[in-house]
């Protein structure tokens, strides 16, 4: 217990110390053309997006059915009974590793690459995720999804041919690493691609200064939304 306080003094000390060395950062510039306005009183589709709390981190869960035509490619690289995506975006180094350490948190406060983490679910996710995993259904208009589906797009690096770069399989079950061209570091964080995805989408949110899930799960709390999807 005392080395668990004393790594997050240490890390606190150099949460302050990277906000005054390179101040507070921000997420892609979405650069697609085809990004559909926002309009009020639509309806919302029966299948809702996930967002999910597995304690410090948050990430999103898209159903087959609500990836668009770019976002479809993914299915070339899960097995054909894959029904969920998870969608996870965090520091390279870190989520990549299966024991990454203090040093490597410590390393990823300040700017550094990225990675979008994958996983593939052929079962409702409340089947494959434990208890303590905490998993919010948000319901979404069309275009809201399309939306979304566009910034997770945007997220994902492509090589000159439009394909995606897996860097290696992911650490559990059907999963992969891919590239991603955003900027992780302290105040841009895995819980700050959350809010940002959904606020982007169109979602009425506060996505200003997150950085812990806590703040992710608070703020969508008022959304209309399925707290368990059957």
């Amino acid at each position: 217990m005392i080395q668990k306080i004393r790594h997050f003094n240490v890390i606190f000390i150099v949460l302050i110390l990277s906000f005054l060395i390179s101040g507070c950062s921000g997420g892609l510039n979405i650069s697609s053309k085809s990004i559909p306005k926002l309009q009020s009183g639509l309806a919302k589709i029966d299948e809702p997006v996930g967002v999910i709390d597995e304690g410090w981190h948050t990430g999103l869960i898209l159903s087959t059915n609500e990836l668009n035509q770019s976002l479809s490619i993914l299915k070339d690289w899960f097995p054909k009974n894959t029904k969920y995506f998870v969608f996870g975006w965090g520091n390279r180094k870190y989520y990549m590793s299966s024991n990454p350490g203090l040093w490597t948190g410590l390393k990823a406060l300040f700017p550094s690459k990225s990675v979008m983490f994958v996983q593939g679910l052929s079962e409702n996710p409340k089947q494959i995720f434990s208890n303590s995993v905490k998993i919010r259904w948000i319901y979404f208009s069309q275009i809201e999804l399309q939306r979304l589906d566009i910034y997770i797009w945007d997220y994902l690096t492509k090589n000159s041919k439009g394909r995606l770069i897996a860097l290696k399989k992911g650490l559990s079950g059907h999963s992969y690493f891919f590239a991603s061209p955003g900027i992780y570091d302290a105040f841009y964080t895995c819980n700050t691609w959350t809010l940002h995805a959904l606020h982007f989408s169109g979602l009425p949110i506060n996505d200003e200064a997150v950085i812990f899930s806590s703040q992710v799960m608070s703020e969508i709390s008022t959304l209309k939304s399925l707290k368990h999807k059957k």
